[in-house]
């Protein structure tokens, strides 16, 4: 059960909520073609915001303690990779996401609640792209829904959550392992 991230190198912009509300409802661009890294630490800090990774060297974006609820994530190529970790209870409560096209795209769900109510989509991810969605405690993705337009993307549940819809047009796909438990 390993937490990946993707390798920033250099000078890549990072931004850090530490202020409640600091980024809320904000629009936050990532174009660096050294990549971006966001880490929304404070309560709400990141509530509502948009986040865009549009760049080659791909996003690092970390939530904690409530900070990214209501946010919405939009990722496409030329972005090479994008980590989502939501560390804490309710921290994406209710979060978007859409992703298309990417080299590797891969959201982690830590704590109860953690991805409560989240939504994401895969979008023209291919055999030769990583896509995966991991629940690592009880109820961290209650009533999580995934939409993913091929049988690459796995959902991979390492402990109990309720109401988890996912719609691949495939179902389980035993050879991709589209769903693994334990």
């Amino acid at each position: 059960q390993e937490i990946s991230y993707v390798d920033l190198i250099g000078n890549y912009t990072e931004l850090i909520a530490i202020e409640e509300d600091q980024y809320r409802r904000d629009s936050l661009m990532c174009n660096d073609t050294n990549g971006c890294e966001y880490n929304c630490q404070s309560r709400f800090g990141c509530e509502y915001a948009k986040f865009y990774c549009q760049s080659p060297a791909g996003c690092n974006i970390i939530c904690d303690s409530t900070s990214c609820n209501s946010a919405r994530i939009f990722a496409e190529s030329p972005a090479g990779d994008i980590a989502i970790t939501c560390k804490s209870f309710f921290a994406c409560y209710d979060m978007n996401v859409y992703i298309s096209g990417m080299n590797s795209a891969h959201l982690h769900c830590i704590g109860g609640s953690a991805c409560h109510g989240l939504e994401i989509h895969f979008e023209e991810m291919d055999i030769n792209s990583s896509s995966s969605v991991s629940c690592y405690d009880i109820g961290s993705c209650d009533y999580l829904r995934l939409y993913a337009d091929g049988p690459w993307t796995q959902l991979k549940m390492y402990s109990f959550s309720r109401n988890v819809d996912v719609y691949n047009h495939y179902g389980y796909f035993e050879s991709e392992q589209t769903i693994e438990c334990g």
